[in-house]
């Protein structure tokens, strides 16, 4: 499977999407209601009222997961993060966020996710770009979308000025402008609310509930020991890696490059100071993992390796989700 998505045609990147409801296929078949509680975010539960069963969640969960594989993909092609126009970066994004059942349905980290990617590509775009005012504007301001549904891409803010130190020389007018961009969004919907209701208390109360530290870790059964220890192998991996990712590339491209390794390190800072995590937290982790990934797998030499690799993934990701080994 992997040789027909080594080809950056049209008919592969549609034919994702069937890839993606399949191995998504366990939230068609077993009921599982979206959480919704006092903390979650008003934009993501006006999106989950949409949806009346399960089954239409998911499919639409897979729908987004498939439009971030595109950006992904699209993103890789654009920016010449890999040495070849692939598909695999997205086709790798899809197999890891189906290898837990948390990450099958619709939930605040997918949704916020779509946005992130977005953003990513605007901060790409304003390497040795003296005119990239409205990329700075633009990134902060998906990043804003991102965070008015899980609180802490708020905190990405920071990741956004390493990042644009890295591209390009940093002014105080960038500062303004992402912090404009940031907040944007959040007035808009406090100034909705107002004119709905003439109350904004929805907006204080999801910044006061989400600011402070993580007091409940992920690793806390064999679960989160197992998905812990699973993550963290795989950043080594990837970390030991960085100089094969980054060897004989053009300037622009190794910078690129390490804006996806800084998302690392902010997906587990972040994690650190959230209050309420999830699982699905790790979906901003997926990003920078599925690019690395691929590169590491279109770098073997056997294809036949690379594929058994591949479908290794895919048999897990399946014995996972219809509860074959329990974890």
């Amino acid at each position: 499977m992997i040789s027909f998505f080594r080809s950056n045609l049209f008919i592969n990147s549609i034919l994702l999407l069937p890839y993606i409801v399949l191995l998504r296929l366990s939230g068609l078949v077993y009921k599982k209601d979206i959480i919704v509680n006092d903390q979650t975010s008003y934009f993501y539960k006006s999106i989950s009222s949409l949806f009346e069963s399960s089954i239409t969640s998911c499919l639409f969960a897979s729908f987004l997961v498939f439009f971030q594989c595109i950006l992904i993909n699209r993103m890789c092609i654009k920016h010449k993060l890999g040495r070849d126009q692939t598909l695999v970066p997205g086709l790798m994004y899809a197999t890891i966020t189906a290898l837990l059942p948390d990450f099958i349905q619709l939930s605040e980290p997918l949704l916020a996710t779509t946005f992130f990617i977005a953003s990513i590509n605007y901060i790409l775009n304003t390497y040795n770009n003296i005119k990239a005012s409205s990329e700075v504007f633009l990134f902060s301001f998906f990043i804003g979308l991102a965070a008015i549904i899980y609180f802490p891409f708020f905190y990405f803010i920071f990741f956004g000025l390493i990042s644009l130190l890295l591209m390009k020389s940093y002014t105080i007018k960038d500062l303004v402008q992402q912090l404009v961009g940031l907040f944007l969004p959040t007035i808009f919907l406090a100034s909705y609310l107002y004119y709905m209701n003439g109350d904004i208390s929805q907006v204080t109360k999801y910044f006061s509930d989400h600011i402070g530290l993580n007091l409940v870790l992920l690793v806390s059964d064999l679960k989160g020991l197992v998905v812990s220890s699973f993550t963290i192998i795989t950043i080594l991996f990837v970390l030991f890696n960085y100089s094969v990712y980054s060897r004989a590339r053009a300037t622009s491209s190794q910078k690129k490059i390490d804006v996806f390794f800084w998302i690392i390190a902010f997906s587990g800072l972040t994690l650190m100071v959230t209050v309420f995590p999830q699982y699905s937290h790790l979906y901003i982790l997926f990003i920078p993992l599925s690019i690395f990934i691929s590169f590491s797998i279109l770098s073997v030499k056997n294809k036949i390796v690379a594929e058994i690799f591949h479908l290794t993934m895919v048999v897990f990701a399946l014995i996972i989700q219809f509860e074959v080994i329990q974890i």
